[in-house]
């Protein structure tokens, strides 16, 4: 399993990294979802499941192998549940008010 903590919205690098995620599974040589699982987890509480279905279509299209689909698990979810996820993996990250954009 890959896991990549992100939220969907980011302006800066939260994508771009997704992609490169994509790429190294293909030059490795990994069928997603029968080698290894995508897991991409929103760390913004207010993103919802629908962002979270759309861009999992981005995904999957920009792999262009549409039929590894199910090994993509684009994920949303309760603030108290993404700090546990969070801690757990040593990811730091905060909202910072003034630009109203997560620091991570």
């Amino acid at each position: 399993m890959l896991l990549q903590l992100v939220y969907y919205e980011c302006p800066m690098l939260c994508g771009l990294v997704s992609r490169a995620m994509l790429d190294a599974a293909r030059a490795l040589g990994l069928k997603i979802g029968t080698d290894v699982a995508i897991v991409i987890v929103s760390i913004d509480p207010k993103e919802d499941p629908g962002l979270a279905y759309r861009k999992k279509q981005n995904y999957v299209a920009l792999s262009g192998r549409k039929e590894q689909a199910g090994g993509w698990h684009l994920l949303t979810g309760e603030e108290q549940n993404i700090r546990r996820l969070a801690e757990a993996t040593g990811f730091q990250y905060k909202w910072v008010e003034r630009i109203q954009q997560y620091s991570h």
